[in-house]
């Protein structure tokens, strides 16, 4: 499967393009004429499924939409999804420093149509830009930035689910440097409607933190929302899985930084480092030491 530009919530160039746009100081590179080929991620990922069960499938099929555009109403139609001018355009230079090697499908142009893959029967949920980047974008233009981690355990589900309802645990797995600490909750047993109150240091800075069990189902999923904390607003999906013999655990994190478009640009890169450094933490000591 030839692959364009994908775009997503995190991530890939739409990610370092955003800024800008954001700010209205977003425009084309260079003149504009060169093509962008381009797909949602949810459209790749389904054409990967889809080649996986079909059978008749061989060869090479190209990942893209079926509305290549010029970066120029690329451009356009980014700026009014945002609801921001489009007036300036960029220096190729200036991409190539932000995308790297990625800046040469903006920079350079690439002209890509799904015409085989669409006579194989595919359909895409999002064959035009405008409706990939509404969706997108929904959730980005409200401020908020996403964390998506997965972790494969080979224990049963029902088991893994029990370690990880227990608020207590959490204090086992949580890097010392950040000095996590259950100080209080309002249930034995995690339900939904639990408030659990814990402290904990960020970048030195001590601080406590309320959380609500908004949405629990026993052995399936449980959402944790901060109430009072560093965050203008976090929310941490929890979700299991049975996979081959042991349990797929997936954490999905949606959240937004105090101070707007501003804060994201002054603190966005460090917190997203400091949150996967933090799950990276988490897989390795339960890699270790817990299963």
């Amino acid at each position: 499967i030839r692959t364009g530009v994908v775009l997503a919530k995190e991530g890939g160039a739409l990610e370092k393009m955003l800024p800008p746009f954001q700010m209205g100081a977003g425009g084309p590179v260079g003149d504009g004429q060169q093509v962008m080929s381009w797909v949602h991620i949810d459209d790749l990922v389904d054409l990967y499924i889809y080649a996986v069960e079909n059978e008749k499938l061989s060869g090479v099929y190209n990942g893209t939409a079926p509305e290549p555009l010029t970066n120029k109403v690329f451009s356009k139609v980014l700026g009014k999804v945002l609801g921001k001018p489009v007036l300036f355009p960029v220096p190729p230079l200036v991409l190539k420093v932000a995308l790297g090697e990625m800046s040469q499908l903006v920079t350079q142009g690439q002209f890509v149509s799904p015409k085989r893959t669409l006579e194989s029967g595919f359909e895409f949920q999002y064959p035009r830009l405008a409706g990939a980047l509404l969706d997108i974008l929904k959730d980005i233009k409200e401020g908020y930035s996403f964390i998506e981690s997965y972790q494969w355990i080979p224990k049963k589900k029902s088991e893994v689910f029990s370690f990880f309802s227990k608020a207590e645990n959490l204090e086992k797995i949580t890097p010392k440097y950040l000095n996590f600490k259950i100080i209080g909750k309002s249930t034995e047993s995690i339900e939904e409607g639990t408030l659990i109150d814990y402290k904990l240091s960020l970048r030195g800075l001590p601080m406590k933190w309320k959380t609500l069990i908004s949405e629990f189902e026993h052995e399936s999923h449980f959402i944790d929302s901060q109430l009072k904390g560093p965050y203008k607003e976090w929310i941490h999906l929890h979700k299991f899985y049975d996979s081959a013999d042991g349990t797929l655990m997936r954490d999905y994190v949606k959240y937004r930084l105090p101070m707007g478009l501003l804060g994201k640009l002054m603190a966005g890169s460090f917190v997203k480092k400091d949150v996967n450094s933090i799950f990276q933490y988490r897989k390795e000591v339960i890699e270790k030491d817990i299963f």
